[in-house]
């Protein structure tokens, strides 16, 4: 394995992105989104990424100095409860920003508020933002899909018609914890399967297909047409499809690429019981499944978010990739002439 610092990892990606055309400003960002996710224990969504992004970029699928913005919806109210935000096939992370924060204020003003994201390109760890929105005391739901990327098979099909199609739920307890729910609604992230080709790892049993629909460990057959399961067998079905059609098709069908689309609900905790005393229980339900006997063969009971808070303790400020895969990340860096 091979360890950068957090700086260090934060400035090669930001050099990387220029090269390829992201303006400074947006560069920096998405170099520090994907180094969180790194520190995240998440390096499927971390700086590994900037190789998917430069073929993106060289396909003309991502505009690297596309610029996210609030944009009208037909018959509501600029400062309503509705927002969407119009990513200009730019990054995802600073449309996905734009759009926590904007769902933010409008919750607390409204008590809920419904967005979405159109023309937009990947958005990194959706955990980014639940958290986020939970740090500032807000319920926050994001789903994310791509319906022209299929990589996802149907609970009994032998081809893919789903992408991993992700969603998020953050809830906020006292003080700066919080319930972050993030998963693909595949076996798998997509994103893995870099990493685990370039660890030289097999994939866990019941999560991969061949092209042929066959069984298999092998994460090369990923990329030779092979395809991915959903979670918890038709349970993980129904969850991809339902994210298919909000993000995808509601939100999507309001642009002009309208193969991808993020749909979001922001809930002010405040508007039932308060927020005090919500966040009170939240926290009392939290602190009862960590004080929950662990199972033999287990260290502890955690609840979903406290891993990657773990992982940020215990990394200290250093990035950690596999060999490959730094290797390939300085491979990209000299062809754009960016001093390792």
């Amino acid at each position: 394995m091979a360890s950068l610092s957090a700086t260090d990892a934060t400035a090669l990606a930001t050099a990387v992105l220029e090269r390829l055309g992201t303006p400074p400003d947006i560069a920096a960002a998405v170099a520090g989104w994907l180094v969180s996710s790194d520190l995240s224990g998440h390096a499927s969504h971390g700086i590994i990424r900037l190789h998917d992004y430069a073929a993106r970029i060289a396909k003309g699928t991502l505009d690297p100095a596309g610029r996210a913005e609030v944009t009208p919806v037909d018959g509501r109210a600029r400062d309503g409860p509705v927002v969407l935000v119009d990513a200009h096939r730019g990054y995802g992370h600073p449309a996905a920003h734009l759009l926590t924060g904007e769902l933010v204020g409008r919750a607390r003003a409204h008590g809920v508020a419904l967005g979405g994201i159109v023309d937009v390109s990947h958005t990194g760890r959706l955990g980014e933002w639940s958290e986020a929105a939970a740090r500032q005391g807000v319920v926050l739901f994001l789903c994310y899909a791509s319906l022209d990327k299929s990589n996802v098979a149907a609970y009994g099909a032998g081809e893919a018609r789903l992408g991993t199609n992700p969603f998020t739920f953050g809830v906020p307890a006292q003080g700066d914890d919080a319930f972050v729910l993030d998963v693909a609604t595949s076996a798998l992230a997509g994103g893995k399967m870099q990493h685990y080709l370039e660890a030289g790892l097999p994939v866990p049993p019941d999560t991969l297909l061949d092209r042929d629909g066959h069984p298999t460990t092998d994460p090369a057959a990923f990329l030779d047409g092979g395809m991915l399961l959903p979670f918890g067998g038709h349970k993980g079905y129904g969850m991809s499809l339902l994210v298919s059609l909000l993000a995808g098709c509601v939100v999507g069908q309001a642009a002009r690429d309208r193969d991808h689309g993020v749909f979001a609900v922001a809930v002010d905790p405040g508007c039932f019981a308060g927020a005090a005393a919500a966040r009170a229980a939240v926290g009392a339900q939290l602190g009862r499944m960590r004080s929950t006997r662990p199972a033999p063969g287990h260290r502890a009971v955690l609840v979903p978010g406290d891993a990657e808070r773990d992982h940020r303790a215990a990394a200290a400020g250093v990035v950690t990739l596999p060999d490959a895969g730094l290797a390939n990340l300085r491979e990209l860096a000299a062809r754009l002439g960016v001093t390792v």
